[in-house]
């Protein structure tokens, strides 16, 4: 069993990062650490393969009067020994601080994943979101291969700090239903 950990919310260190328990949770241990910021918000397995997984984390921090939504230690992970180690996807994934990040993969080919990511304003552009997200980088993200590359399907992620939620159809890998303030249903691979 896999758990995705925040963490503490107000300040650094924690229980913050990707946890698994071989013994049915008597015991954890910590296997994706990224820094003292930067907890785990989704976990993923490859449905014909448990050793191949996918995470992403997520650098947050709350004060009294604002959040940080967003860091250099958010990103997409991959794991394909089961967990005991990780290698950082970044071909096709926006430059740059990213905020947070859903996760699914397509049940019937786990070589296609979607990802939703809150990504920081190209250089220029006009900025607003926790991560500093504007419509040229934010969205809906798909990869063929395994994670190995991605390439941006819409600019759809809306309130990432509250929903950040993506789901693909078990039976058609061009319906991807995404949350918000209006629930989206893509059925054209996240075209639109």
């Amino acid at each position: 069993v896999f758990a995705a950990a925040q963490g503490n919310l107000f300040g650094p260190g924690g229980d913050r990062g990707l946890y698994r328990t071989t013994d049915a949770g008597a015991t954890w241990k910590q296997v994706l650490k990224v820094d003292d910021d930067t907890g785990a918000n989704e976990v993923a397995m490859d449905p014909t393969n448990s050793k191949i997984l996918y995470a992403s984390t997520y650098q947050r921090r709350r004060s009294q009067c604002c959040v940080n939504g967003g860091g250099p230690g958010s990103g997409i992970w991959k794991s394909t020994d089961g967990g005991d180690t990780w290698t950082r996807e970044k071909t096709g994934i926006p430059d740059g601080p990213l905020g947070r990040i859903a996760l699914d993969i397509y049940r019937k080919s786990p070589n296609i994943l979607y990802a939703q990511i809150e990504a920081a304003a190209p250089a220029g552009a006009r900025s607003g979101g926790s991560a500093g997200n504007a419509p040229g980088d934010s969205g809906t993200y798909r990869s063929d291969d395994g994670g190995a590359s991605w390439k941006k399907m819409n600019a759809n992620n809306e309130r990432p700090l509250y929903f950040s939620q993506i789901r693909v159809d078990p039976n058609n890998s061009d319906r991807v239903i995404t949350g918000g303030v209006r629930m989206q249903l893509s059925i054209d691979g996240g075209k639109t």
